[in-house]
């Protein structure tokens, strides 16, 4: 019955991809942690000095079917993804108002994410 169904969308000039792969079968979620950046101490010492952003506060992306979902709260920034190795493999601007990019061509194994905004570092990791 079920190829019979096939046929008839076929017959009617619908595509059919009979090997397709459910919708979030590479789901993967990530646990970022929030590290606040070195600013310089404007009292007059030249030491930095550790501030936190207004909020601290974990935050979850979501890499599926090849594409890297975070909240919109993590741009503007630069995202960074980084190998085992520490050498950096892709960079990209995020513009302020996105929340998601293309997940970039990457082999398998173990990579660090980081986005960096104005006040603060977000990191994880993942595996491929």
């Amino acid at each position: 019955m079920k190829n019979l169904f096939i046929l008839v969308l076929m017959l009617c000039g619908i595509v059919v991809n009979t090997n397709a792969q459910p919708l979030f079968q590479d789901h993967i979620i990530i646990q970022l942690q929030m590290q606040a950046k070195d600013l310089p101490d404007y009292s007059g010492s030249t030491q930095p000095v550790r501030r936190l952003p207004p909020y601290n506060k974990e935050q979850l992306i979501t890499i599926a079917n090849g594409i890297i979902y975070f909240d919109e709260s993590l741009s503007p920034s630069i995202l960074t993804i980084k190998n085992e190795k520490g050498e950096i493999i892709y960079t990209e601007i995020i513009e302020d108002g996105v929340s998601s990019i293309a997940l970039p061509q990457v082999g398998s194994g173990k990579y660090y994410i980081l986005f960096e905004t104005q006040s603060s570092f977000y990191w994880g990791y993942f595996n491929l």
